[in-house]
C-alpha cells in the first residue's frame, strides 16, 4: 500500500491537545532514547517538543539508555515524572514501566511515532478521542462477557473464562500510561485458558526486561498445547521445538522466572497500523508497532507478571466474546455495527477509523 498523506504537525497536536492536553504555563518532559541507538527517529521529539513549546509549555527533555527491567527506574527519572505536569516517552522505557505504578499526578504517555511519517500518518492523526471513545465502549462490552474463543488459519484454537478485574485506581485500561496512538485493550488474563496456539515466523521480546538473544526465528510453524494456562508441550517439527524450549529455558534461567506461564493475551484495534521496515532488521521494533494492528493478536508469556517476558505472535485471527465475533480473519469488524457507525459520524475524520491496513510486514 501507498503511503498516505503526511502532516506530522497533525499528529503532534493531536497528542498534545487531544491525548494530554497540554495547557499553557505546564511542564512537559519527554524521555528518548540517546543518540545513535536508531531506534525513534530523532526529529520526532523534536517537532513534540516544539510544538509544545509553541503552546506555551516549559519543555525539557533528557536522554536515557534502556533499562535492565522496570524496577532499575533511575531516581533522576522518577523525580523527574513526579514533578512535570506531563511526560512523554519516546523510548522503550515507557514499554519496560507501563505496567509499574508511578508516583506523580501528571500525565504519562508513551508514544509509538517511530519516524516523522508515522507521525504524520493516519496512524496517529485519527482523532485521539474516537479512539478512546471506541476503546471503552469495547472494553465496557469485554468486562462483562463470560469467555473467549481465539482461532487462526494456521489451526490455532484456543478458549477460556473472563474474569474481570478492574484495573488499578490511577492506570488507564490497566496501563499506567495512555498510548498514543490507541493500539490495543487491556491484556486478558489466560489462568483458564485451554487449546492450541500455532506460533509462526519468530517468537519477540514482550518489552520488559533485557535478555539475549531477544528474539527466536521459527522456520517451521509449531503448536504450544496449553492446559489451564500453563505450557504443557510443543508440537511439530522436532528440531524446531527443540530450538523454542531452548529459548524458553535460556530466558527464564536469565531472569529467574516461571517458562510455562500464558499470561494474557490482547488485539490490536488500530487498523491504520502499519510497518514499512523489513520486521527482522529489529524485531522488537517490529513488535513494539504492529500490536496495534487488528491482523496480529499477541500472548504474554514465560513469567506470571504482565507482560511475562516471551510474545507468541498469531495473524488474521478470529475473536468471539460469548459467541459473539469481534475479529475476523484479522478484520475488527466490531466497527460494522451502527452504533460504532454513529459514534464514528460524531467525528469529521472518523470514517479513516474504518479503513485498514494490512502492510505489517507478514
Amino acid at each position: 500500500m501507498g503511503k498516505s498523506h503526511q502532516d506530522p504537525q497533525a499528529g503532534a497536536n493531536n497528542l498534545l491537545v487531544n491525548c494530554i492536553g497540554v495547557k499553557p504555563g505546564e511542564t512537559v518532559l519527554i524521555i528518548r532514547e540517546r543518540e545513535g541507538i536508531d531506534y525513534y527517529d530523532e526529529g520526532v521529539p523534536e517537532l513534540v517538543g516544539q510544538a509544545a513549546g509553541d503552546m506555551g509549555a516549559n519543555v525539557t527533555t533528557v536522554c536515557e539508555p534502556m533499562l535492565k527491567g522496570p524496577e532499575h527506574v533511575p531516581d533522576e527519572i522518577s523525580r523527574g515524572i513526579q514533578r512535570a505536569d506531563h511526560t512523554i516517552f519516546f523510548s522503550r522505557i515507557g514499554d519496560q514501566i507501563r505496567f509499574s505504578k508511578l508516583e506523580g499526578g501528571g500525565t504519562k504517555t508513551m508514544c509509538y511515532a517511530l519516524n516523522l511519517e508515522y507521525l504524520g500518518s493516519e496512524f496517529c492523526t485519527v482523532p485521539h478521542g474516537l479512539m478512546d471513545r471506541i476503546l471503552a465502549k469495547l472494553e465496557a462490552e469485554i468486562d462483562v462477557a463470560r469467555e473467549w474463543h481465539i482461532t487462526c488459519p494456521l489451526g490455532t484454537d484456543v478458549r477460556g473464562e473472563h474474569d474481570f478485574e478492574p484495573p488499578e485506581p490511577g492506570t488507564k485500561s490497566g496501563f499506567s500510561l495512555l498510548n498514543f496512538p490507541i493500539g490495543t485493550f487491556r491484556p486478558l488474563s489466560c489462568k483458564t485458558m485451554n487449546g492450541r496456539v500455532v506460533v509462526s515466523r519468530w517468537l519477540t521480546p514482550s518489552g520488559s526486561h533485557l535478555y539475549e538473544p531477544d528474539h527466536l526465528i521459527i522456520d517451521n510453524p509449531i503448536a504450544a498445547i496449553v492446559k489451564d494456562g500453563r505450557i504443557t508441550g510443543f508440537d511439530g517439527d522436532s528440531e524446531t521445538v527443540r530450538k523454542v524450549e531452548k529459548h524458553y529455558h535460556t530466558v527464564a534461567g536469565q531472569l529467574d522466572i516461571n517458562p510455562d506461564i500464558v499470561h494474557s493475551w490482547h488485539a490490536g484495534i488500530n487498523g491504520q497500523t502499519y510497518y514499512s521496515d523489513p520486521p527482522t532488521e529489529n524485531l522488537w521494533r517490529w513488535a513494539n508497532l504492529t500490536f496495534s494492528s487488528p491482523r496480529r493478536l499477541h500472548f504474554h508469556t514465560c513469567g506470571d507478571y504482565p507482560p511475562g517476558e516471551i510474545a507468541w505472535s498469531i495473524y488474521d485471527q478470529s475473536v468471539y466474546f460469548d459467541s459473539v465475533l469481534y475479529w475476523k480473519d484479522g478484520r475488527f469488524v466490531y466497527l460494522d455495527r451502527e452504533d460504532l457507525h454513529a459514534l464514528l459520524d460524531e467525528f469529521p475524520t472518523g470514517a479513516k477509523a474504518l479503513q485498514m491496513r494490512t502492510d505489517i510486514g507478514v
